[in-house]
């Protein structure tokens, strides 16, 4: 019963955008933007605010965090979701096979 909205920086967000609706969702708006520019100029909440992936790219995590906060509803949700690559297993595989993809991301959010 959800109606699907988003921001991604990605330049293939418009093709996400049909894929979910070939997939019977309903979508309203999937913005191609930066996220902390979009923040600053749309208002609108929401019921269920889900990001996959965003908050271990930034050292300002917390403020990342909180511009998500500030996008629930009252009553709303929030769901963060992130990688973590502290532990020692999941560190030392992409040290040595994945290092490309280990810079880009910052430890310290992951905790």
């Amino acid at each position: 019963g959800y109606t699907v909205s988003g921001v991604d920086f990605h330049p293939r967000t418009e093709q996400l955008k049909d894929w979910l609706i070939k997939g019977d969702h309903n979508v309203d708006e999937l913005y191609t933007a930066d996220f902390f520019e979009h923040c600053q100029k749309e208002t609108i909440q929401y019921d269920l605010v889900y990001s996959l992936g965003l908050i271990e790219h930034f050292k300002n995590w917390k403020e990342v965090l909180e511009l998500h906060g500030s996008k629930v509803k009252q009553g709303g949700h929030l769901v963060i979701t992130c990688p973590n690559f502290r532990g020692i297993f999941q560190f030392i595989y992409h040290k040595i096979w994945d290092n490309a993809n280990l810079k880009k991301h910052y430890l310290p959010s992951m905790k």
